[in-house]
C-alpha cells in the first residue's frame, strides 16, 4: 500500500525567545551574549538604550533572519528578527552598530545556527 500512513509526527519543539542586552561601557558597545544558539523559527531580540541610534547588519549573502539590515533611531529600545524556517544551518557574524556623538561603535557577535536534528532537514 502506497499511501500507508506513518504514524503521528513527533512534537515540534516550541520556539524560544533570545535575548540580547547591548549597551555602552567605556567608550565600547558590548552584547551578552556575544554567540546566539537559534533554530529555525526562533525570535531574537535585542534591548539597549533608547537614547542611541542602533543597526544590526548581517554580514551574509543569504543571512538567516527575516531581513538583512534594521536600523532604529533614538527612542525605541529594540530591535527584533525572526529566524527563517529555510534558514542554512552555519555560523552568521554580523556587525551590531551604535551612534556614540559623532562616533559609531561596532562589534561582530555571530548566530549559529545548527543543523536539524536527526541529520537532514
Amino acid at each position: 500500500m502506497l499511501n500507508k500512513p506513518i504514524g503521528p509526527r513527533p512534537p515540534r519543539r516550541p520556539h524560544r525567545m533570545h535575548k540580547v542586552r547591548v549597551g555602552v561601557q567605556r567608550g565600547k558597545l558590548v552584547c551578552e551574549p556575544g554567540s546566539v544558539y537559534a533554530d529555525r523559527g526562533d525570535k531574537i531580540v535585542w534591548s539597549f538604550e533608547p537614547s542611541r541610534t542602533y543597526c544590526v547588519i548581517v554580514k551574509a549573502f543569504a543571512g538567516p533572519l527575516n531581513w538583512d539590515y534594521f536600523v532604529v533611531s533614538k527612542g525605541r529600545g529594540w530591535i527584533e528578527a525572526v529566524v527563517s524556517g529555510d534558514a542554512k544551518d552555519g555560523y552568521y557574524p554580523y556587525a551590531l552598530v551604535a551612534v556614540e556623538g559623532e562616533r559609531l561603535l561596532v562589534v561582530d557577535p555571530d548566530i549559529i545556527i545548527p543543523p536539524p536534528r536527526g541529520g537532514r532537514a
